[in-house]
């Protein structure tokens, strides 16, 4: 959908297709993979032996690891801290990351072996900065809510993995992804192969590329 779209904000290589006939309201649309694809599917069913999925893995490939359970996550206004979470906890699939430019300094001291820091949120437009997260805290000031997390940075100077608290981080900066490896393709049996298209959907300039 549209709005799914404009949320992710990004898009990756796309093109259009152009309906050569009237399509029927219900009518499937169905999008030919090309010859290698359809001879590596049939291959891999024949293969097929729901045998080797444990449970929990053929779980999470039919409930969990689907990309828009997360967008939709995305689009909530409000994102529940560690302690809501215990209560109402989001899918085990799921974690937030965080955008925002790692401090220079800050407030830290020794505890339980660890540097702790605390900074203020200094925002990021480079998505590259993301980290994961943990929303500590949710508070909301003239209708707006600003929120607590903690994070792990790279000290520079001590060359070590610092816990590090921002504060005051706007909702904007907060994100749901996929925690890694547990999309469904990475559940065991699932099946892997490159999408390709037809060559006669592919236009006589590109083929010489």
């Amino acid at each position: 959908p549209l709005d799914l779209m404009k949320a992710n904000m990004k898009t990756g290589l796309m093109f259009d297709l152009v309906a050569t006939r009237d399509i029927k309201r219900g009518e499937e649309v169905l999008i030919d993979y090309g010859g290698d694809w359809e001879e590596r599917w049939q291959q891999h069913m024949e293969d097929w032996d729901s045998g080797k999925t444990p449970l929990d893995d053929l779980h999470n490939m039919t409930n969990y690891g689907n990309t828009s359970a997360v967008s939709e996550l995305n689009l909530n206004s409000i994102v529940r801290t560690v302690e809501e979470q215990q209560s109402d906890p989001y899918p085990s699939h799921v974690a937030t990351i965080c955008l925002f430019n790692q401090p220079e300094g800050g407030e830290c001291s020794d505890g339980a072996g660890e540097v702790l820091c605390r900074s203020r949120w200094e925002p990021s437009f480079d998505a590259t900065k993301s980290k994961l997260c943990d929303i500590i805290s949710r508070r909301t000031i003239q209708g707006r809510d600003w929120y607590t997390v903690s994070t792990n940075i790279f000290d520079k100077v001590s060359g070590e993995d610092m816990s590090l608290a921002v504060e005051f981080i706007a909702r904007d900066a907060i994100n749901f992804i996929h925690r890694p490896y547990t999309k469904d393709q990475y559940a065991l049996e699932a099946f892997r192969h490159e999408i390709g298209l037809p060559l006669s959907m592919i236009p006589n300039q590109w083929l010489d590329l």
